[in-house]
């Protein structure tokens, strides 16, 4: 049987913990109905989490018997920033649920030259992420962060191993297995319509790798979420079977 995660502001001990927050209480009562004597598993998102049994829930609170904390193991290897050019609302929403279920560390929504809407609803996307954390058994929640401009989130990751996901054949390499020092990835991911040619030479200029997801055309979400499995799941002895070319429309 699944346990249900919650991960809450709280510090974990072991013992009995009463939980208040309303939309929790309302989500373990009114909408997984779960009753006393079930387990379910509390995090308090820095890494810890605590099984533990209801002893009682109302509409007002629950309280839960929790065993001892102890260190969650399930993170990825590498910690990995997603900067993802602002997609359609729904868009840019499943990219962070899927991001997130993933092992994303960090989502940053960049403005590019070719971003139509600007406008995020930035509290839901982190209620987003929360509920995808949740759901896929990590114990921390990937940090949203508001939405910035290209050169400035170039600058921001200028000493990290960085990803450039482009469209051209003739500026693209191969994608490289691993080191194992390669523990801090950030990627970027263009706008529907792609990079244009400044944002290519910007990009190249702050040392940025230039790389292909293959020869299909893909969306923007699709590909913020493929090339998140690879910075995230791609061990140091595996590369994906998928053409190295140009990718129109990253």
């Amino acid at each position: 049987m699944k346990l249900h995660r919650f991960i809450l502001d709280i510090k974990l001990a072991k013992g009995q913990v009463v939980v208040d927050d309303a939309d929790v209480v309302r989500q373990m009562s009114a909408v997984l109905k779960l009753k006393v004597g079930e387990a379910v598993v509390l995090s308090d998102g820095q890494g810890n989490d605590a099984k533990g049994e209801i002893i009682k829930l109302d509409k007002r609170q629950v309280a839960i018997d929790l065993d001892a904390p102890r260190v969650c193991h399930n993170k990825p290897v590498r910690n990995v920033t997603l900067f993802c050019a602002i997609l359609k609302r729904e868009n840019f929403e499943w990219v962070v649920q899927k991001a997130t279920e993933i092992g994303v560390a960090k989502i940053v929504p960049i403005i590019t030259e070719r971003t139509v809407k600007q406008a995020l609803k930035m509290e839901r996307l982190r209620s987003i992420a929360k509920e995808a954390a949740e759901q896929s058994g990590r114990c921390r929640v990937p940090d949203i962060a508001e939405p910035t401009k290209l050169s400035e989130a170039l600058v921001s990751s200028k000493n990290q191993s960085t990803y450039f996901f482009h469209t051209s054949p003739a500026s693209v390499s191969d994608l490289p297995t691993f080191r194992p020092s390669d523990n801090m990835l950030s990627i970027y991911v263009g706008p529907e319509g792609g990079w244009t040619d400044n944002e290519v030479r910007l990009a190249k200029d702050f040392g940025c790798k230039t790389a292909s997801l293959g020869k299909l055309v893909l969306r923007g979400e699709t590909a913020a979420v493929c090339a998140s499995f690879w910075a995230v799941g791609v061990g140091s002895s595996w590369v994906p079977e998928i053409g190295h070319q140009g990718v129109v429309g990253l």
